[in-house]
């Protein structure tokens, strides 16, 4: 016994539009351009009261009768202009380019159906504030049953003579890798992101690119930059991504805000890291974490790279004795360190999460994903001797605990 299905053959045999898109349709979402200079709208080198279209492929989609939804493959092999009507209503108004099928075009007569795909302006109405066309009225400019999408809208000014760059809004969207198919797709588009030294950040995607992602994509990516040091302090304080490991002294780890985390006892805990040329950071570097204390009245140290045996050298990160995040850097010379203070009371038994950033002799401090404070500071320089600690003070060579949680 067998099971028979169908083949979608164009040449040699009869197969309609579901059929020979059928698998496309499955692979790709069904409306948008495919690459990024497809179809796109843009302004003359010299301006005038025309705009010019690329050439390029797109994916217009359509349901048939039978609810089997399927895409037009569809190109414009030459580009073109086209000229945006007057203006003279005594208002603005918005146009919209669109790119559709006209359905009325399409024949057994010629292979792929010259001059059924058409590129036009439909115009908006005037009115003092002025929208797009909708897509009920742009259906009604280019046909009843003629299925379209829109690729710019145009600002069109009572009066214009020209259609500048500033007035074109490109509004394709792309037709995309479908997201009801498993695993990773790779896109060789390069994307920015607000920090190379963390998990987690904002992700930007280039202007050009923008309209290919959906909002329920999910991304994975490859940071240019590593993580120096990530200290998580569910058992020990050892580094779970570079080497420096912490030596712990009466340290405890008790429930955190995730997992676990490390306890000061404010008489004897200390968490020392051995000096490392990584973790004396010149350049731009940011340090983050979460803690908690409800010890006010003291400092405490959150992070230190940093001496003062003769001069301020390095950087500490801490709560100050007025309960407020400060930053203290030095630059090993006999120039006073330069200080950032927060006005935040932090020392109120919550969790908080903070960040220290500094580049180009410029610090921010964040405060629960909030900016507390920011200015100039010394770029740090680092002494000989340098003493780098996690919830504890040394400056001159003396470990003293400062009670907190980090």
């Amino acid at each position: 016994m067998s099971l028979s299905g169908n083949v979608a053959y164009r040449d040699g045999g009869k197969t309609g539009e579901v059929g020979f898109s059928r698998t496309l349709s499955k692979v790709l979402s069904y409306n948008g351009v495919i690459a990024t200079g497809d179809l796109l709208v843009s302004a003359q080198v010299s301006p005038n009261t025309t705009v010019a279209v690329s050439a390029g492929d797109c994916l217009i989609g359509q349901v048939s009768p039978s609810t089997s939804t399927y895409s037009y493959e569809c190109f414009l092999a030459s580009g073109g202009n086209l000229t945006v009507g007057a203006n003279s209503s005594g208002n603005p108004r918005i146009d919209a380019v669109v790119a559709y099928v006209d359905l009325s075009v399409i024949s057994t007569a010629s292979s792929e159906n010259p001059n059924a795909m058409k590129v036009d302006i439909v115009a908006g109405t005037s009115a003092g504030s002025p929208v797009a066309p909708t897509n009920s009225a742009i259906q009604t400019a280019v046909g009843a049953s003629n299925p379209f999408i829109v690729l710019a809208n145009i600002a069109v000014a009572n009066g214009f003579s020209t259609i500048t760059a500033s007035t074109i809004t490109d509004i394709r969207t792309f037709s995309g890798l479908n997201l009801a198919i498993a695993g990773w797709s790779p896109v060789s588009d390069t994307w920015s992101y607000s920090s190379v030294s963390g998990s987690t950040g904002v992700l930007t995607v280039p202007s050009g690119s923008a309209a290919k992602y959906s909002t329920d994509w999910r991304v994975r990516f490859k940071q240019s930059q590593a993580l120096n040091s990530y200290w998580s302090f569910d058992t020990n304080s050892n580094d779970s991504k570079g080497s420096n490991n912490g030596t712990d002294t009466s340290m405890t780890y008790t429930a955190g805000k995730f997992s676990n985390a490390a306890t000061f006892n404010g008489t004897t805990s200390k968490i020392v890291v051995a000096d490392a040329t990584s973790l004396k950071p010149t350049g731009a570097f940011t340090l983050g974490m979460w803690f908690k204390t409800s010890n006010t009245g003291a400092n405490k140290i959150l992070f230190q790279s940093y001496s003062a045996n003769t001069n301020g050298a390095g950087f500490l990160f801490y709560v100050n004795s007025s309960n407020h995040l400060q930053a203290d850097f030095g630059s090993n010379t006999a120039v006073a360190n330069t200080t950032l203070l927060g006005s935040v009371n932090v020392c109120d038994g919550n969790w908080h999460h903070v960040v220290l950033s500094y580049q180009n002799n410029y610090a921010q401090i964040y405060l629960d994903g909030v900016l507390e404070t920011s200015g100039f500071m010394l770029a740090p320089a680092y002494a000989a001797t340098n003493y780098v600690r996690i919830g504890c003070e040394n400056i001159s060579g003396t470990d003293i605990d400062r009670k907190s949680v980090v």
